[in-house]
């Protein structure tokens, strides 16, 4: 493969469907549906958590399910943001992981473009985030499961 990561993931899939936005509402918040088209799932080779650091955390073992960034997934090593990664242990974690990113990593990271880190803000500064910890909240954590 070309793809300078092949080493490092092992098959990477955008976590976004389309026609989502039908499911404002129903399923998920904007807030949802912005992070899943930000990030991506791969699973974890050895060569990639031989590239990251540890950041006192317990590192997950190669197979694992992980996720991350769309836009800064090119860094290695120290290089890479903070928050830029999750590695869900099961598949109720999916929901949890995907909105920690949003919200400690897309509004910050300067390789987001500027208008996803305006949107990130007017979401999570905007009335908006109330449905963020409403109703929609199991919902949504059994559709990224689904």
């Amino acid at each position: 493969s070309d793809d300078p990561r092949a080493s490092q993931y092992s098959g990477c899939l955008p976590m976004s469907l389309p026609g989502e936005e039908a499911l404002i509402g129903v399923h998920l918040d904007p807030a949802d549906i912005l992070a899943r088209r930000c990030l991506e799932m791969y699973s974890v080779t050895d060569e990639f958590l031989d590239s990251i650091p540890g950041h006192g955390r317990v590192r997950p073992p190669p197979g694992s399910l992980a996720m991350c960034c769309i836009f800064c997934d090119h860094e290695q090593g120290d290089e890479r943001q903070v928050s830029a990664d999750a590695y869900p242990a099961t598949l109720e974690e999916l929901c949890g992981c995907a909105r920690k990113i949003f919200r400690e990593h897309l509004g910050h990271c300067r390789h987001v473009p500027a208008h996803v880190r305006r949107s990130v803000r007017e979401i999570t500064d905007g009335a908006q985030s109330k449905l963020w910890r409403g109703a929609l909240r199991a919902r949504a954590a059994r559709y990224y499961a689904e």
